[in-house]
């Protein structure tokens, strides 16, 4: 079933540069598409390091990479740099206290060690971002 939100009263009290909605579509109790709406501009909103925790699982050419984030990161995307890969999905939003999964798959084996030197998840965040 839709819902109408009220975010008026959030708006009023956080402002529209610091209130994130992060939308899903639940079916027979799962959830089938997600989606963040934002009440300001990408590049208003006041984002601060989602500081991305990962992890790594899988073997040969097929690796997983598991995302989480303290605070919301936005356009999360994975590269393993030199490799020719494929990615289940990448340019994802990560809520805090979630998780997200990116499969990899890689036209040439590489090693779990290959795998942690190669690997860089950034966010939008990463872009603006003073380093």
């Amino acid at each position: 079933m839709a819902k109408t939100l009220a975010v008026g009263p959030l708006v009023q009290r956080y402002g529209a540069t610091n209130l994130l909605v992060w939308a899903a579509l639940d079916a027979d109790g799962k959830t089938v598409s997600q989606n963040l709406v934002t009440l300001a501009k990408f590049k208003e909103l006041a984002l601060v390091n989602p500081n991305l925790k990962t992890e790594v699982s899988g073997d040969g050419t097929d690796w997983a990479v598991t995302i989480q984030a303290e605070h919301p990161a936005l356009w999360t995307w994975v590269d393993l740099a030199g490799a020719d890969a494929r990615y289940s999905d990448n340019f994802i939003h990560i809520a805090p206290g979630t998780a997200a999964r990116v499969e990899v798959h890689l036209a040439q084996p590489m090693t779990k060690s290959e795998i942690l030197a190669a690997l860089k998840v950034r966010s939008l965040f990463d872009t603006y971002a003073v380093q």
